[in-house]
């Protein structure tokens, strides 16, 4: 090997073990990180925390972590309905306090029995969904926030409104724009404005194509360390 050339392949094997470095400290830094678990950690929080608090339920191995408007709302949002999920911090709320003001839907005290998550009537023109009641004027509302999940419906599984959709079925998981968060609903990609699909779906390339750099740098890095420790011929 030329000295061009081992200058070259030095430069390299320098920045790809400074990315692992780095990539390395960063997990470091969210092992580190006390994970909120109450709505009221969550508000307080900035931006970036709650960025944060989203990497760390990632490195959990929790999923569903891309939302289609990445702003302070969106990732409160997200957040809190992962712990409303987990039950997380029910203690930190009244009883039949959602945690988050809705516009219209309001929410009724849970029984001690728990709700099915399932749509009926409560009365003419009143519908009551997990707890929660509203008009068929009120319905008419209905505004997405964000995209905070996507899931390819197998003919099995209940997804909350949605029911057994049928298998192959794309449902994005939503949340309703000024309605508690734990109102879980599932749209399919017809009832969703495009652009709002189109941001998502862009975020989860994005993700997908850092992923793969992140892979390819490593296999790369396994390569050249593996020519270092070869003999010369």
């Amino acid at each position: 090997m030329g000295a061009a050339e081992r200058r070259v392949r030095d430069e390299k094997l320098a920045t790809l073990r400074a990315k692992k470095a780095a990539k390395a400290d960063e997990l470091a830094r969210l092992d580190a990180l006390p994970l909120a678990t109450r709505y009221s950690e969550l508000v307080q929080m900035s931006v970036d925390s709650l960025r944060d608090q989203l990497k760390k339920h990632k490195r959990l191995g929790q999923k569903g972590f891309t939302v289609s408007q990445p702003n302070r709302t969106a990732y409160v949002l997200q957040l809190q309905t992962l712990l409303l999920a987990a039950d997380s911090y029910a203690n930190d709320l009244a009883e039949g306090d959602s945690g988050i003001s809705g516009r219209f839907v309001k929410r009724k005290a849970a029984s001690a029995g728990g709700g099915k998550a399932k749509k009926k009537k409560a009365s003419p023109g009143v519908t009551e969904y997990m707890g929660y009641t509203w008009t068929a004027e009120e319905e008419d509302d209905f505004e997405v926030e964000a995209i905070v999940g996507k899931v390819i419906a197998d003919g099995a599984t209940v997804y909350a409104n949605q029911g057994k959709a049928k298998k192959g079925t794309e449902l994005y998981r939503i949340v309703w724009k000024d309605y508690p968060p734990d109102l879980v609903w599932y749209e399919p990609k017809a009832n969703i404005s495009g652009d709002l699909i189109d941001v998502y779906e862009a975020q989860l390339d994005q993700e997908a194509k850092e992923e793969e750099e992140e892979a390819q740098a490593q296999r790369e890095l396994d390569e050249l360390e593996a020519e270092e420790e070869m003999p010369p011929p």
